[in-house]
């Protein structure tokens, strides 16, 4: 700025010097300069710096006309800078007087810091009504007046200050007692849920000791309150985050039916979280949160003592899994469709439960599958009920049919065929438990007929294809058969009468195997893969051992059937 003001007075003694040649605007440019002179003095070059600046380039625009000998335009631009440097002062008022006052706000703020208005009342007083005084004169827009003003006020602001300090009280007691309530909230478990807010009042503790120590009362006076509303909100937060994460965690017991598996321990917890919370409600957060964290333990205690149930359920699944094969491989399709169909997505959908650790579903799906098992054993029984009654009667046909039995068992016969009739009968009116002791009875009487007439079967029948090449058999010392293994071939099923057909050359042959496995065979349309069958000679034993050749009578079944 000086360096313009020199600019200037350059440029005025050139102007002096040509002033007695040329007709040069003297009185305007001399006006400039003063009015510029007189906004330096109210500190223009740093409240209107724009203005204060422009009106010094338009007078040494002025100079630079003069210069040559342009009078006119040095005329009008000197006016200019007149108008120039006046708005500059003007504008300067207002903010110089402004950064006065903020002066002395600053300086009564240090005083209020040691609480200059209680520790030193009367010099506070004053310097507040002076302050006062040149905030009002300021918004009266006497910029002059307020800016006196207040450099007085901030004078009387620092001597209220210097009389506060010597009444600091003593605070860092306070300190020492709260930071020790710190340091026993940490030793809780829940206090990794506060540990910003009780770091905090540890910061503002330490800070409140600074600012004691830096004499600051107010400061330090007014972080050590906010270190006690914000270790009261640590330990609040602490109760809250022990009763939620209790919640959570008997929540998740819950979810993996502790209430089933771990009833005891539960509900311990769920006492201790009714305790906790009405500790909370009395702002009792030190108890609330030791009762809160002893039910997190209870609850966590018992959700692992659910979940150590998981392999027990995968058990219970894979045996629900192998009487849901054992019922497709019986047909079961057929007669339990839908109840098979739920067993098979209720297993699915529980083995995807307890690999997300959801034990509630899955046990659900489990006794659904388990109910719809039920059904379909009951559908299952009740299909191989009606099996044994079509046997039974596809028998009796089959019997009747052969005259020889037909004259010589006409009683027993007769009686059978009653006893299959009741078995229906039975059937129909959904007795099934006594239609299938008939049916029972009814095959046992079928079987003894059968087995009465002499027929015989010799090794000669056997080709050597059926005799050497199929290892599922064993042969006794005359090479008959005695045991055959059930395969799997899903091309070409096994059945008892491809097997009496394979043993005997006879498919009519297979009751004398059914008969001979009783204790295997539940339904004679139902074997299975790996099952070990005795093949009894087709010799009869009655009146000892007498081979007959002879097997031109027939007893007729329907194959497709078994």
């Amino acid at each position: 700025m000086r360096n313009i003001q020199k600019g200037i007075i350059a440029s005025l003694i050139l102007f002096l010097f040509f002033s007695c040649a040329l007709e040069v605007p003297i009185k305007e440019m001399t006006r400039a300069k003063l009015a510029i002179s007189e906004a330096e003095k109210f500190e223009a070059s740093k409240f209107s710096r724009r203005s204060y600046e422009r009106a010094t380039e338009l007078l040494k625009e002025a100079n630079a006309h003069v210069m040559e000998k342009e009078t006119d335009e040095a005329k009008e631009k000197a006016k200019e800078a007149l108008t120039m440097a006046e708005t500059a002062k003007r504008d300067a008022l207002p903010p110089r007087a402004l950064a006065k006052i903020n002066e002395a706000k600053a300086e009564y703020a240090k005083a209020n810091s040691v609480m200059a208005s209680e520790f030193a009342k009367p010099e506070h007083d004053k310097a507040t009504a002076s302050l006062n005084g040149a905030i009002k004169t300021y918004n009266g827009k006497d910029y002059i007046a307020a800016h006196d003003e207040a450099i007085e006020a901030k004078k009387l602001a620092t001597e209220s200050y210097e009389a506060a300090l010597k009444e600091i009280p003593n605070l860092k007691t306070q300190i020492a007692e709260i930071k020790k309530q710190i340091e026993d909230a940490r030793k809780l478990k829940s206090s990794s849920a506060a540990t910003a807010e009780l770091n905090s009042a540890n910061t503002m503790l330490t800070a409140a000791d600074k600012s004691l120590t830096e004499s600051n009362i107010r400061k330090g006076y007014s972080e050590i309150e906010g270190a006690k509303r914000t270790l009261n909100s640590a330990l609040s937060k602490m109760a809250r985050s022990a009763m939620a994460a209790a919640q959570k965690e008997i929540d998740e017991a819950q979810r993996v039916m502790a209430e089933k598996f771990a009833a005891a321990s539960l509900s311990v917890a769920k006492t201790e979280l009714d305790a906790a919370k009405t500790h909370n409600s009395k702002a009792e957060f030190m108890d609330s949160t030791v009762r809160a964290e002893k039910a997190l333990e209870l609850a966590t205690k018992a959700k692992s003592d659910s979940l150590a149930k998981i392999p027990a359920l995968k058990t219970r699944i894979a045996d629900l899994r192998d009487a849901h094969r054992e019922h497709e491989l019986r047909n079961g399709k057929e007669y339990a469709p839908e109840e098979l169909s739920i067993m098979a997505s209720t297993l699915t959908a529980a083995e995807g439960s307890l690999a997300k650790n959801e034990i509630k579903p899955a046990v659900d799906n489990i006794e659904r599958a388990e109910k719809a098992l039920e059904i379909a054993d009951a559908k299952g029984h009740k299909y191989l009920v009606l099996k044994k009654i079509e046997t039974a009667e596809d028998t009796l046909i089959s019997v009747k049919k052969d005259s020889e039995l037909a004259s010589k068992h006409a009683d027993p016969i007769a009686k059978t065929e009653t006893t299959i009739a009741g078995a229906r009968d039975d059937y129909s009116s959904e007795r099934i438990d006594s239609a299938e002791s008939k049916a029972d009875a009814a095959l046992a009487a079928l079987d003894a007929i059968m087995l009465s007439k002499d027929v015989v079967i010799t090794g000669d029948d056997l080709t050597d294809e059926d005799s050497s090449t199929d290892d599922s058999y064993a042969t006794d010392a005359d090479g008959f058969p005695k045991e055959y293994t059930v395969v799997l071939n899903k091309a070409d099923r096994d059945c008892l009468w491809k097997i009496a057909w394979r043993f005997y050359k006879k498919a009519e042959l297979w009751p004398l195997i059914y008969s001979a496995n009783r204790d295997k065979i539940k339904d004679p349309d139902l074997i299975f893969p790996g099952q070990k069958f005795v093949i009894p000679s087709t010799k009869s034993k009655k009146d000892g051992d007498r081979t007959d050749s002879s097997t031109s009578s027939e007893i007729t079944t329907t194959p497709e059937k078994r």
